[in-house]
């Protein structure tokens, strides 16, 4: 099973595998994962390579000519993130 395969608590595992479960159908279908792995991976390395979600623009292809620069609102929302994460980690250790 996944819990054994990740090396997790298995009751850990059967109540998040419940809450991602939105239509309460047993399955856990690949929108409802996406739905959660974007709640819960906001800032956290990814460890493939996969640059942070919020700065999505620099994982793209550049022949990729179409793309909106990111907005001021996002930039700003990115740099207090990034600050704050910053912050954080240096407070802690």
């Amino acid at each position: 099973n996944i819990a054994k395969f990740l090396g997790l608590d298995g009751d850990v595992v059967t109540k998040e595998m419940k809450a991602i479960d939105f239509d309460a159908n047993n399955m856990v279908s690949f929108a409802e994962f996406v739905l959660w792995a974007d709640k819960h991976t906001v800032g956290i390395p990814l460890g493939i390579g996969v640059p942070d979600k919020r700065e999505w623009r620099k994982g793209i292809p550049s022949h990729w000519t179409s793309i909106p620069p990111p907005s001021a609102e996002e930039e700003a929302a990115f740099a207090a993130a990034t600050a704050a994460a910053s912050a954080a980690s240096s407070s802690s250790g």
